[in-house]
């Protein structure tokens, strides 16, 4: 049991003996934030409790709702209400303030704390528990479980209030995909628990009609996402990850970066995945691409040493693509994607007029401690993980050359360390890979950090396009499928990018990436 759990079973309790509760579910704009408010969700919806749902527009993460927002949601008088939510930090202040206006709220959170941060919990004047933060992240939680997302937190809540398996399979299998979109170590052997479920999710397994049940969560969303990709020619789909990582998170990640908080939200609550019918390409996710390489394109990028660069995009923009959505809230893509060309870890600023920072990011590489060293030493505020964060309040101007020197000195205190980069096998033949390789290669990246996949370069002869479409090129190369997202696939794609080795419904899955 988790600390602080007892605190929560207090409140769910005195909210199941309500009757005629105000509830509000306070949805977290990411993968795991909507897949930790269906869990809540569907744990109101079985006990027959009525609630209403917010999501933070400009995929903003935090508690931003005001005292009359919240009238709004819960009523005039807001004494005895309830909110519910996971997957970010409600700060103690606004526990206080919460509690203070005579609110019960449970927070679950699974975000890294200052060092010796105690247990959040609130009584009101009379003693009794309205307000508790649990986060597995607390230096007194189990080190081995830090691995675990917002949403996994917000089930182990539930079924130990419960005391029984509540959610089921299909509640672990969502956990699983959550696990996927985060920066966390998944190598561990209860992270694979997790993802072993959502790996084995079957499509046409028969789903449960029941009220509240989560069984038809993931194949509605799956449904709602493909419904207008005409991804289906080359089989049923397989929630390995391969389709997790390019196709079903990037697709849900769109709508929220789009300002669509409500569309996604709806998806996972049977509601269609909306049509996208601009000019800028195919779907939400072509257009997020579009978007992402349009600010890469226009931003300043400046190098500092080897390992640290920043990406500055100034107002105003000249690529119209950016003045049609809010460009802010890309900056974190770009700088992964930057990340990710460069090999070095990048702070993305997005300005206002007259320089003001509108929003920053800040992604890393190898998962190193970068937030803890430089809020630390009193470089930057960040919040989020380590290695991946945002920088509210960040001002005009901040001393780069510091935080530069930081940031160089963990990436190389870690290369000196002897652990790699990332791993690319070159294979002449992928028919004997296959045969005596595949597999234990599958195996190792579908529960490995990206920074531990291995991946394979082909440098053989033996390629032909068996089958494309409007979406995807199949090749057989030396007689295996090798499947590519993207219509523009010939041979030079394939010799010069790289192929992804995963766990498949049949054997091993292998998915060609262009070269970055």
């Amino acid at each position: 049991m988790m600390f602080g759990q007892k605190y929560a079973n207090e409140i769910l309790a005195r909210l199941e003996k309500e009757s005629n509760p105000r509830v509000l579910v306070y949805v977290d704009p990411d993968i795991d934030g909507v897949v930790a408010a269906r869990l809540i969700m569907a744990f109101l919806d079985e006990r027959g409790i009525s609630y209403q749902w917010y999501c933070n527009t400009n995929r903003a993460h935090g508690f931003f709702l005001k005292e009359d927002d919240l009238h709004a949601y819960l009523g005039k008088d807001l004494r005895g209400a309830y909110i519910l939510h996971g997957d970010f930090t409600t700060t103690e202040s606004q526990i206080e303030w919460l509690v203070g206006l005579g609110i019960n709220i449970l927070s679950t959170d699974h975000h890294e704390l200052s060092e010796g941060q105690q247990l959040i919990v609130k009584k009101d004047d009379e003693g009794v528990v309205r307000g508790v933060v649990i986060n597995n992240q607390y230096e007194f939680e189990n080190p081995a479980r830090r691995y675990q997302s917002g949403t996994g937190i917000i089930l182990t809540v539930l079924r130990d209030y419960t005391g029984k398996r509540w959610g089921g399979l299909a509640a672990e299998q969502l956990v699983g995909w959550t696990l996927l979109s985060d920066v966390r170590d998944i190598s561990g052997s209860e992270a694979k628990w997790w993802l072993s479920k959502l790996f084995s999710w079957n499509y046409n397994e028969p789903v449960s009609l029941k009220e509240g049940s989560l069984d038809r969560v993931l194949r509605h969303v799956v449904d709602a996402v493909m419904a207008n990709r005409r991804d289906w020619e080359f089989g049923v789909i397989k929630t390995n990850r391969t389709f997790v990582d390019f196709t079903l998170s990037p697709a849900i990640n769109a709508l929220f970066r789009f300002d669509k908080e409500k569309d996604a939200v709806k998806v996972f609550l049977g509601g269609a995945y909306p049509a996208y019918r601009g000019i800028n390409g195919r779907n939400w996710q072509e257009y997020q691409r579009k978007v992402r390489d349009a600010i890469l394109a226009e931003a300043d990028v400046t190098k500092y040493g080897e390992h640290f660069a920043v990406l500055d995009l100034k107002w105003p923009y000249k690529n119209a693509i950016l003045t049609e959505c809010e460009a802010s809230n890309f900056i974190g893509l770009a700088a992964s994607q930057l990340m990710d060309q460069d090999k070095c870890c990048v702070i993305a600023i997005a300005r206002d007029i007259g320089g003001e920072v509108r929003r920053a990011s800040f992604r890393g590489m190898y998962n190193l401690p970068y937030r803890e060293n430089l809020v630390e030493k009193g470089l930057l505020n960040g919040a989020g993980h380590s290695a991946a964060f945002g920088i509210p309040d960040m001002p005009k101007e901040v001393d780069m050359l510091g935080i530069s020197q930081v940031v160089n000195n963990l990436v190389d205190n870690f290369l000196r360390s002897g652990k790699s980069d990332k791993k690319v096998m070159p294979v002449e033949n992928l028919a004997i890979f296959d045969k005596n390789y595949g597999a234990k290669i599958a195996e190792i990246n579908d529960y490995a950090p990206e920074a531990d996949k291995i991946y394979l370069e082909y440098v053989g002869q033996g390629i032909e396009i068996k089958k494309s479409s409007p979406r995807r090129v199949l090749f057989s190369i030396d007689g295996k499928d090798v499947l590519y997202f993207g219509a523009d696939g010939d041979e030079t794609t394939v010799s010069s990018g790289i192929i992804n080795v995963s766990k498949g419904r049949v054997g091993v899955d292998y998915t060609l990436r262009k070269g970055e």
